[in-house]
């Protein structure tokens, strides 16, 4: 065996002092080197071990239901029913479905005759009504009229609520997002519905009732999708005495950016043993009326004149 040592370093001493050590490590080497012969071979080394496999990724996080999951308390549910025995009801009257078209024409002064005039835009928005007993409604919306169009599901809305409780019913639609609670507020009982879009708070309805179940005021919050600002608006209701019941005859919205409140009134036309509203005009700032009427309508599958 030939063993060549290689010298480390530039100096002598460095030079011999590792040939020393060589030297001393090569002679412990013979030292053990019988009782090393005599052993078995070594085994080979074990291939290293594979890694370990990465920890799978976190599932992710179950994304928000697309639609709010309506509640409803028991003390609501009794104010959701108290009102539909006291309010005039259509639907308890015999009513299951109507079908129309309500047609909304913005008039506004100075601007009278001038409708369908060349150059002249359209000044109304129209919309498809299919309303189901108890309380299912669906509206469809069209307008040619850029400016109305921004308005238009403010407008649905507007209409969606005023039809609703001109049947007699206090609770949303089917199809609509809220939660419905009660709290007593300066002594008078509130109905606070808070609501919801696409399962995101849009703001909240409060509502104070009368001894007999009727609104008397209410307070909507919102924040305004246009101005981004949180918007308050003051809703009076004003009712005539029908039989034994009462029927909405008048909403009155205070927008705190308005220079004058709004009136909503509302006209009813004979449907068989029954009264359906039949129009609703809204007096808004300015002189600016916005008339809704509609040009078909039908009840129970009968034509309504």
């Amino acid at each position: 065996m030939m063993i060549r040592f290689r010298p480390v370093g530039d100096g002598r001493n460095e030079e011999m002092t590792s040939m020393r050590s060589a030297v001393l490590s090569f002679a412990a080497v013979l030292a053990f080197a019988p009782a090393a012969l005599a052993q078995e071979p070594p085994a080979p080394p074990k291939p290293p071990e594979p890694p370990a496999p990465a920890a799978p990724a976190p599932a992710p996080a179950p994304a928000a239901p697309a639609k709010h999951e309506n509640r409803i308390s028991a003390e609501a549910r009794a104010l959701f029913d108290a009102y539909e025995k006291t309010a005039y009801s259509p639907v308890a009257l015999g009513l299951k479905e109507l079908k129309g078209t309500m047609v909304m024409k913005m008039e506004m002064p100075g601007m009278e005759g001038m409708e369908g005039m060349e150059g002249m835009p359209d000044m109304s928005v129209r919309f498809g009504i299919d309303f189901k007993a108890p309380k299912t409604v669906s509206i469809d919306v069209k307008t040619d009229n850029p400016m109305l169009a921004g308005n238009a599901d403010q407008m649905k809305q507007g209409v969606r609520s005023l039809l609703l409780n001109s049947m007699g019913i206090l609770e949303p639609s089917d199809d609509q997002e809220f939660d419905a609670d009660v709290a007593v507020e300066a002594g008078a009982k509130t109905l606070v519905l808070k609501l919801y879009n696409r399962n995101k708070p849009m703001g909240d309805l409060r509502l104070t009732l009368d001894a007999g179940g009727l609104p008397t005021k209410g307070k909507m919050t919102a924040v305004d999708p246009d101005m981004g600002m949180e918007q308050t608006i003051d809703i009076a209701f004003q009712y005539a005495k029908d039989g034994d019941r009462y029927r909405l005859e008048k909403q009155t919205i205070t927008l705190s950016m308005m220079p004058e409140p709004m009136e909503y009134a509302l006209t009813y036309a004979p449907a068989g043993d029954f009264k359906v509203v039949s129009s609703m005009n809204m007096k808004g700032p300015m002189g600016m009326n916005f008339a809704y009427r509609f040009t078909e309508l039908s009840v129970n599958g009968k034509k309504v004149e």
